[in-house]
């Protein structure tokens, strides 16, 4: 869970009254599948070299979901389904994707 601000375009000027809109959580998942399908996340973590298999990781999906509202501040929710996951690499992952 995290406030839905965190995906607001910088131009835009936020209060605790913003309300994202739409589009821009259909933005977020169309980044977020990227991340579907095996690849290797060695990125997404620390300690492992880039030739390590044990680097190589399923996701099944991920999914940012409709916003809630809990004392007047506005969430999101992303949910990530996946066999296994290395240290960091959610944190990681989510971090990159509300970068782009």
């Amino acid at each position: 869970m995290m406030p839905s601000y965190v995906l607001c375009p910088p131009e835009e000027f936020v209060t605790e009254s913003y309300r994202i809109k739409p589009e821009i959580i259909k933005k977020f998942n169309e980044i977020l599948e990227f991340y579907n399908g095996t690849h290797n996340f060695q990125n997404f973590t620390s300690k492992k070299l880039p030739t390590d298999p044990s680097s190589m990781r399923h996701i099944v999906s991920v999914i940012c979901g409709q916003p809630l509202i809990r004392d007047g501040i506005e969430f999101v929710i992303v949910e990530v389904k996946g066999e296994s996951f290395m240290m960091h690499q959610i944190r990681k992952m989510i971090g990159l994707a509300i970068a782009i």
